[in-house]
């Protein structure tokens, strides 16, 4: 979950900047697999202890990364 107090406390900085202010930023979106296994028990054992989440080939989760670079554009090269 996104924290709005950080969006917010963005916002409110821009405020301190000049017309001169340069913000790159970056959306990612990526899925990440996974499955609950303790190879040291049996099948059994590891459906009992994990259930649903101990099943072939496991489950996923996806995910949104979101970055954002702000800059004085006079002061940074890269802006």
């Amino acid at each position: 979950m996104l924290n709005k107090r950080w969006f917010t406390d963005l916002y409110i900085s821009q405020l301190a900047f000049t017309f001169m202010t340069c913000i790159i930023n970056r959306r990612a979106q990526f899925s990440a697999s996974h499955r609950y296994w303790l190879p040291e028990l049996e099948e059994s054992a590891n459906q009992e202890r994990f259930g649903p989440c101990a099943k072939a080939p496991g489950h996923g989760h996806n995910y949104v990364l979101l970055s954002l670079w702000p800059g004085n554009w006079m002061n940074t090269a890269w802006c």
